[in-house]
């Protein structure tokens, strides 16, 4: 931030190290500047960070100002730290505006903004905002809130993946909306009289959401595969794959099987998913609704093992990207 300060490049601090400077001390580490979006301004940002040798997350290409004028949010590892860089905050009012309500942070004797604490809960409130910019962590320090006043997305995923209701608060405020988006319902509004349903969610920070979920009932059994055509951390765009087919018996046992084995159930974690992947598992049988959420599990997890095996399942475009 002082290099950035040297040279002259405005912006202002924001995302999960603004909470963190807010007080939040478990907020993880990641960088998320938002510069102002004019062309000197640009020109400085790429002087200061080009001899750094950003890498970008989504492909081979340098940091040049072509590249920040055409994509309003670009990710960057930077010695080993993820930089998003912002052009543009539609959760928010104008640069300008939220630049006379910034906190000032003094950094060795130079002066870095960082984003209001009003401004840090309206980015946490829209829904809308791409994935790698929701805040997970700003909650944390109010327990008593209730589904009432946190309004919608609320009851989007079982309540026994969760620790409590500040936990389920910020998962459903940052996931909950992506659901929406692949047009997938809370999983107890498709429960009828004896039918059994499974859903794997797959959020990837840099490739597309995927969806996977199996019914099955007295009728059979049908897999409905469906994939967002943007990538995760982005806008998430429509519905690229939406597949549906049959599944015979003996495949439904085996996918109940490796369900049936899977950790359903609290995972404690508050770690903010900016380079990895969301994982979510949920089962249905009558009234018992189990899930579970895990950050990029291990090869031999038992969670990811139930999961791949639904995206195997699936169609095959959904291992675009890779298995992260």
């Amino acid at each position: 931030m002082l290099l950035l300060a040297r040279h002259e490049v405005d912006f202002l601090l924001a995302g999960e190290l603004a909470v963190l400077l807010h007080g939040v001390h478990d907020a993880p580490r990641g960088l998320t500047l938002w510069y102002r979006p004019t062309e000197d301004n640009v020109r400085r940002l790429v002087e200061a960070l080009t001899p750094l040798q950003p890498r970008s997350r989504k492909g081979s290409h340098p940091l040049q100002a072509s590249t920040l004028n055409a994509a309003p949010l670009s990710g960057w590892e930077i010695d080993g730290v993820l930089v998003l860089l912002l052009g543009a905050l539609p959760a928010l009012d104008s640069y300008e505006a939220c630049l006379t309500r910034a906190r000032p942070l003094d950094l060795s004797g130079t002066s870095i903004p960082i984003l209001a604490q009003a401004d840090l809960r309206a980015m946490q409130a829209h829904r809308g905002l791409p994935g790698a910019l929701r805040l997970s962590h700003w909650l944390e320090d109010s327990p008593d809130l209730t589904p009432q006043e946190l309004g919608p997305p609320w009851g989007r995923f079982p309540e026994v993946m969760f620790g409590d209701v500040a936990d389920q608060a910020q998962f459903e405020r940052s996931r909950g909306w992506m659901l929406d988006a692949l047009g997938e319902p809370p999983l107890p509004r498709l429960a009828t009289p004896g039918s059994t349903h499974v859903r794997f969610v797959w959020l990837r920070t840099w490739h597309r959401p995927v969806s996977v979920r199996v019914d099955h009932d007295d009728q059979g059994t049908r897999l409905v595969s469906r994939r967002l055509s943007e990538e995760g951390g982005y806008t998430p765009g429509s519905l690229d794959v939406d597949r549906q087919r049959s599944l015979d018996l003996r495949t439904w046992r085996e996918v109940e099987r490796l369900v049936l084995a899977a950790p359903l159930h609290h995972t404690p974690t508050r770690t903010l998913t900016l380079d990895g992947a969301d994982w979510i598992l949920e089962h249905l049988v009558g009234d018992s609704h189990r899930g579970a959420h895990v950050t990029s599990p291990r090869p031999d997890h038992p969670l990811r093992r139930a999961c791949e095996h639904l995206v195997d399942l699936g169609d095959g475009l959904l291992r675009e990207g890779g298995v992260y």
